[in-house]
């Protein structure tokens, strides 16, 4: 690293966006070149160096561009290759072969769009909309490094196989590199309760068990009393345990985990693919765990696949420059479920699609049609700071978030 390159380092922190070279090349060589004179008045470096140092270009972003098909996966793949073969990544002349479809990368990122539009244009939407971001930090306005919009990021795999098909880590790459499908963790909200439904088939539950949707109360940790209530605020009387999935009662939730136990449910999600902690506290049930939304993709494949998970990966195959396969990687997959289990939960799953908390999503909103094979489960947070659904078709499985990068609510009623 040169002087040059040093200044501009260290020009950046203040305000990232506003001195980012890939952004705002002229703000960044303005303050650059402020940092150059500073170090010349400080001895650091003589004014005839300064001078020079100051007539270097920025340099422009040279390994992942948001104009690339999908920056995100793209470099999310660099990391992984830089791991496996350092400084020969770069030099060696390797040819890389993906998991990418780039027809439905394109299409993800349509509905993507669509969605962050939906979202912004609704009653009760009072954050920044990207678009006054972007046009803020294309003015140079010091406020943009502190304006707060929507994210949200997508996954889709092959449910067999585990290769990953599109990616979406975030609104833009340009202004955001880190990756919210790989690196974020979030509350899983409703989309956490199968887990809970899964312990309990496996420890031979039927999913006619009824339980009472009505008033419960659970210590916590500090012996304060929890209260929970449903998201629509009522409560329903009896119903079976399937009926409580439908229609994603947290009660119902909440009270199976106790008659399943916390500890069943907690080594129920980590085999199924869910590597973040989880706590041991009755909100568990109802998603108050964070995760990392790629491990919810993997955690969902156990159910498409009879019991089985796939470990999502991106990288098919490498080539050395004369063509010959230097890494291979397979896909790795692991039983986690008895296949019975896991079938129960398909068609429990079927129903949430059907006719539960997942109509709208899968058959309104994504316009899946009726005669396509869906199942999945939506998932909502306290007060709508993550809106999620996972879900799967016989070809397909996909998980989608949205929300902000600070937690907090979306919009009031968020789902």
């Amino acid at each position: 690293m040169d002087v040059s390159e040093a200044a501009l380092l260290a020009s950046i922190p203040n305000r990232p966006a506003f001195y980012s070279p890939f952004v705002n090349p002229v703000n960044a060589k303005r303050r650059r070149n402020l940092v150059l004179n500073r170090m010349a008045e400080q001895e650091f470096i003589s004014e005839e160096d300064a001078a020079i140092y100051s007539q270097m270009p920025i340099p422009t972003e040279r390994a992942i561009s948001s104009d690339t098909t999908a920056p995100y996966f793209e470099e999310w793949v660099r990391q992984i290759l830089d791991d496996r073969f350092g400084s020969k990544l770069y030099t060696a002349g390797l040819r890389i072969f993906t998991t990418l479809d780039v027809g439905m990368q394109e299409a993800a990122e349509i509905s993507m769009n669509e969605g962050w539009d939906r979202i912004e244009g609704r009653p009760g939407f009072r954050h920044s909309k990207f678009a006054d971001f972007q046009e803020s930090v294309a003015i140079g306005n010091p406020q943009a490094d502190s304006m707060e919009y929507v994210q949200g990021l997508l996954i889709a795999l092959d449910p067999w196989t585990g290769g990953v098909r599109a990616m979406i880590g975030g609104r833009d790459f340009q202004f955001s590199k880190f990756n919210r499908a790989t690196q974020a963790l979030r509350q899983a909200g409703s989309g956490f309760k199968p887990f809970v439904y899964t312990a309990a088939i496996a420890s031979r539950i039927p999913q006619t068990f009824v339980i009472a949707d009505a008033p419960v109360v659970a210590l916590q940790v500090d012996g304060t009393e929890w209260r929970p209530s449903n998201f629509s605020e009522t409560f329903e009387g009896p119903m079976t345990i399937r009926t409580g999935l439908q229609k994603s009662q947290n009660i119902i939730a909440i009270k199976l985990a106790q008659e399943v136990g916390l500890e069943s449910v907690a080594q129920t999600a980590r085999r199924m693919g869910i590597r973040s902690e989880i706590e041991r506290f009755p909100s568990t049930a109802i998603g108050a765990a964070e995760v990392i939304p790629l491990e919810m993709a993997e955690a969902y494949s156990s159910f498409s696949n009879e019991g089985t998970k796939v470990r999502p990966f991106p990288i098919l195959k490498v080539e050395d420059s004369q063509g010959r396969i230097i890494w291979d990687p397979k896909p790795e997959r692991t039983q986690v479920l008895d296949p019975l289990v896991a079938r129960i939960m398909v068609s429990m799953l079927q129903n949430v699609v059907e006719a539960g908390t997942g109509a709208t999503a899968v058959r309104i909103v994504a316009g899946l049609p009726t005669e396509v094979a869906a199942a999945g489960k939506t998932g909502t947070t306290n007060d709508a700071t993550d809106v999620w659904f996972n879900g799967f078709t016989p070809n397909l499985l996909a998980t989608v978030w949205f929300g902000m990068d600070i937690p907090q609510e979306i919009r009031p009623s968020a789902t």
